[in-house]
Formats: structure tokens, C-alpha cells, sequence
């Protein structure tokens, strides 16, 4: 009996071992991989790697109030190339003067909902011809965006957040029609506005 529970508890470990080397998990300090209607996407930052990652900023300033949108984007950026994009809109509201202190407070953990508002999240691929987009329409029950955890850098060249997390959603095209993202892990970088 001791021998069949040993080679249960070893079959149960290898299963578990395998189904670990199918996570989006990577060992590149930045990077996006998942699943594209089945077809597996990695983009790594890495010494030798070709792939780049840009963040973007847009909004509105008044005074005394501004509105700023924070946007980080991950692969290759030539012409007809593809990249994942990760857009946080309306994410700051407030007093322009504030934002340097109350960015290190704005990409909380947990779980975010698809949307173009305050506090929600747009995820995007570019194909290399065209760009699918969660914001093109409704997503399942089964769609999430998680941030597992966040990471303030004070550098010479501005203040940057470090976002990583998992993604699972529905991208659209203008057409109506649509792609699976599935098992998708993350780990981007939004820079503050200011």
C-alpha cells in the first residue's frame, strides 16, 4: 500500500512539475507571454533579444486638475512587426502637483476591470497588420486582468512603476470580429507623467 501512495505522490509531482513549464511565467525582468488564439506570443527583454518596450503618456492639464493616462507597450516596433500594449486611461485624477506623490499608489493589486474609464485597464495586440483590442467590445465572465505586484524606481530619468500580472480576455477588431488571449503574464513599466 506504502508503495502505491509513493507512486500516486510522484505521479501527482510530475503532473504538477509539467503543468508549471506551461505558465507564463519568464525569467527576462520584462516581458509578456501568453496565448493568441492558440498560438503562443513571447516577447523578453533581454541583452540579446531584438524586443523593446515603450511607455506612453496622454491626458488632459488644467489647471488646477489634470487627467493623465498611463500606457506601457512591449515587442517589435518596425513596420509590420507585432507588440502587446497595456493602457491604464484616466488612472490620475487630481491636482496636477499631486501626481508625483500619489503615482507610487495608483497600479493597486488585484484584480481590474476591462474598460476606458477611471480604474479600469485596455489590453491590445498589434499583429503586424492590425490592432485587437479589449475596448472593441464585452468580454466573458472568464476574462480577468490581475496585477500580482508592483515596484516604485526613483531613476535619473523619471519615476517609473513596475506592473506585473496575468491577463485573460477577448481582443476585437473594428471588423467585429475577434481573438482569444489566454494564460497571458506580464511585467511592464508606466513612467509618471511629470
Amino acid at each position: 500500500m506504502k508503495k502505491l501512495l509513493f507512486i500516486a505522490l510522484l505521479s501527482t509531482l510530475s503532473a504538477a512539475c509539467s503543468k508549471d513549464s506551461d505558465s507564463p511565467a519568464s525569467e527576462a525582468e520584462y516581458f509578456f507571454v501568453g496565448k493568441i488564439d492558440g498560438t503562443t506570443v513571447k516577447f523578453e527583454i533581454t541583452p540579446t533579444s531584438d524586443f523593446e518596450m515603450v511607455t506612453s503618456n496622454g491626458g488632459g492639464i488644467g489647471a488646477p486638475d489634470c487627467t493623465f493616462d498611463y500606457g506601457s507597450s512591449i515587442g517589435s516596433f518596425d513596420p509590420g512587426q507585432t507588440y502587446f500594449s497595456v493602457d491604464f486611461p484616466s488612472l490620475f485624477v487630481g491636482n496636477c502637483g499631486d501626481e508625483a506623490a500619489i503615482f507610487p499608489t495608483l497600479f493597486k493589486t488585484g484584480n481590474w476591470v476591462f474598460g476606458n474609464g477611471q480604474g479600469r485597464v485596455v489590453v491590445s495586440f498589434f499583429d503586424g497588420a492590425e490592432i485587437w483590442s479589449t475596448d472593441g467590445g464585452t468580454q466573458p465572465a472568464s476574462a480577468a486582468f490581475n496585477v500580482s505586484s508592483t515596484e516604485f524606481m526613483d531613476t535619473p530619468f523619471g519615476d517609473y512603476m513596475t506592473v506585473r500580472g496575468t491577463v485573460s480576455c477577448t481582443l476585437y477588431h473594428d471588423s467585429g470580429t475577434s481573438k482569444k488571449l489566454e494564460g497571458g503574464g506580464f511585467s511592464m513599466n508606466f513612467r509618471r507623467y511629470f
